[in-house]
């Protein structure tokens, strides 16, 4: 996936070490969203409750990690502020 967003996001103006840290949150995302949420699955194996009852019980956080993916989108400062300046 990265191979095809890589050219976009550069044309965008998103430096490639915010635009790394957004998709692996935004994949983290992915792995908690029904219907194919795996961790979901992993969690429903491990305490034996369906995966409808996980994903109800799920939705906050998913909510709060949509906002993370979008404030490190659009406010490269949170990604960025701390590397050396050879990466900025």
């Amino acid at each position: 996936m990265r191979p095809i967003l890589q050219p976009l996001a550069e044309n965008i103006g998103m430096n490639e070490i915010q635009f790394c840290i957004m998709m692996i949150t935004a994949l983290g995302v992915g792995f908690i969203t029904p219907p194919l949420g795996l961790n979901l699955f992993v969690v429903s194996g491990i305490t034996g409750e369906s995966i409808l009852k996980i994903a109800a019980r799920a939705v906050p956080f998913v909510l709060c990690m949509f906002v993370v993916v979008l404030f490190i989108a659009y406010v490269p400062a949170v990604s960025t502020t701390l590397l050396p300046d050879i990466y900025k």
